[in-house]
């Protein structure tokens, strides 16, 4: 499910102020180092059920070396949310609960404020 659709999606900013920016905020890396994604798990206390905040990025440009990276500029792709290891039984489309839609939004905006400044 995409979320905070005008907040982060488009963003181009260096790599080190992306990266140093999700990562103070939980964030973690994974993925290959040109087109890494940033996770961050948030659990729903009520059902004991954990989801994956996901912001994707891609560097920019294609001809450098892994030395260069961190001035490189990153483009920020389209937040999403989804459920991690929970068993779908034939539902087209999990509901995700409004508090947890709620909390992924704020850090969403939190983020944009950062790099933003």
């Amino acid at each position: 499910m995409q979320i905070g659709r005008s907040l982060l999606a488009g963003k181009t900013k260096p790599f080190s102020v992306v990266d140093r920016t999700l990562s103070e905020r939980g964030f973690k890396k994974n993925g290959e180092s040109m087109s890494p994604t940033y996770s961050l798990k948030i659990t729903d206390v009520s059902t004991n059920i954990t989801y994956q905040l996901r912001i994707p990025t891609k560097v920019i440009s294609s001809s450098l070396s892994i030395e260069s990276l961190e001035k490189q500029p990153v483009k920020i792709g389209q937040p999403s949310i989804e459920s991690k290891g929970h068993v779908k039984k034939r539902i087209s489309h999990f509901h995700i609960p409004h508090s947890i839609r709620e909390a992924a939004e704020h850090k969403i905006a939190e983020i944009a404020t950062y790099l933003d400044n």
